[in-house]
């Protein structure tokens, strides 16, 4: 009698035994579900937090593609005459940008330009654009550099072209920094082609946008060309040289051609 009750206390407490092994590995592979769970969820919480934070950037972007502004130059004409100074030496142009803003936003403005002889050694061998980097790049820079104080005392607002003269005679006032210093002419070069030269202007506009402050820029090239016999403009590629032996000429036998948005435009 005593072996078989013995025998049940066995029996009954392998059985508990077996059934709290069983309730442990329950609760073990309970903890492991859930572990996994909250890893998962954890793992889609990031998971929408970078898409989120890609889609409001690339929002953010376009938002500021959309309403930023983008100025270029749509017209460069020749309001002055031709001169020349130190015994024809050095050519004075004087030309008339016209500004657009195709954005949504007005911008504080500031043209960095240059004349060059095209047919000049070092112009041909090393691509105008190296002219126009050498312009650009170290302006780009201290606008970058001056932040704030950066500041020109042009406004272009969106719509409404402005018109911006640089008379290219290195007599540019203190509070404004673009480069307008007459084409040097080296007489060599000019006697080797007959007495004649051919202008190209190249430079950049500097802008500040007034809704996030970034500096920007867009470079830009054309050719100043004497006007045909007919009194207009030679066509696109048609640039006709100037004859140093002409002296100074008046603007109206002037025309600047082949106006362009070359190089870098952010």
């Amino acid at each position: 009698m005593k072996e078989n009750e013995t025998e049940k206390k066995h029996y009954f407490q392998g059985l508990n035994d077996f059934r709290r092994d069983l309730w442990v590995d329950f609760k073990n592979e309970i903890r492991k579900v859930k572990t996994c769970l909250e890893i998962a969820a954890f793992g889609a919480v990031v998971t929408y937090t970078v898409v989120s934070c890609n889609q409001w950037k690339t929002a953010e972007k376009q938002l500021e593609a959309t309403e930023r502004p983008w100025i270029g130059v749509s017209k460069i004409d020749v309001y002055g005459p031709l001169t020349y100074t130190d015994g024809k030496t050095k050519a004075i142009f004087q030309l008339r940008y016209t500004l657009k803003n195709v954005g949504r936003s007005p911008a504080i403005v500031g043209i960095y330009g240059k004349i060059i002889n095209a047919d000049e050694r070092d112009i041909r061998e090393h691509d105008w654009q190296t002219e126009q980097r050498n312009i650009c790049q170290p302006a780009r820079a201290e606008a970058d550099r001056s932040g704030d104080k950066w500041h020109p005392p042009w406004v272009v607002i969106p719509e409404f072209p402005m018109i911006y003269d640089v008379p290219y005679d290195g007599k540019t006032p203190e509070w404004d920094s673009h480069i307008d210093q007459p084409l040097v002419i080296d007489q060599q070069t000019v006697k080797s082609n007959g007495g004649t030269f051919v202008p190209k202007n190249v430079g950049c506009v500097l802008y500040r946008s007034t809704i996030d402050n970034k500096t920007h820029q867009t470079e830009f090239s054309a050719d100043i060309s004497m006007v045909g016999p007919d009194g207009h403009a030679p066509p696109p590629g048609g640039s006709r040289r100037i004859n140093l032996r002409d002296g100074d000429i008046p603007a109206e036998k002037l025309s600047v051609i082949d106006v362009l948005m070359t190089g870098k435009a952010d």
